[in-house]
């Protein structure tokens, strides 16, 4: 599918084992759709953005439209650096 975009979220905070992990299983789910990332830290995953905003609730959201408004495709996914996520997550739940 090529009509949605992952928005990759990450404060850098979790373990470098887990981070490559978990971004070699997120490609393996997302399969080949593009990835915006934004995280604290450069990373090389899609096209990455820096955050420098503090933490909180709302940095979560203002983050997201960021990377949003750099996805060319009419659909986003999000996913964060805490969690697997099956294929199924971003592909069997599409509006009609």
């Amino acid at each position: 599918m090529n009509d949605i975009t992952i928005i990759f979220l990450t404060q850098n905070k979790v373990p470098e084992k887990w981070a490559q992990y978990h971004r070699e299983t997120l490609e393996k789910a997302i399969c080949g759709a593009p990835v915006v990332s934004v995280s604290r830290k450069p990373i090389d995953f899609g096209t990455n953005i820096i955050q420098t905003e503090p933490e909180s609730a709302v940095n979560i959201f203002w983050q997201t439209l960021r990377a949003a408004k750099i996805a060319s495709t009419p659909y986003i996914g999000i996913a964060e650096d805490d969690t697997l996520y099956p294929k199924e997550h971003f592909y069997n739940f599409r509006p009609p």
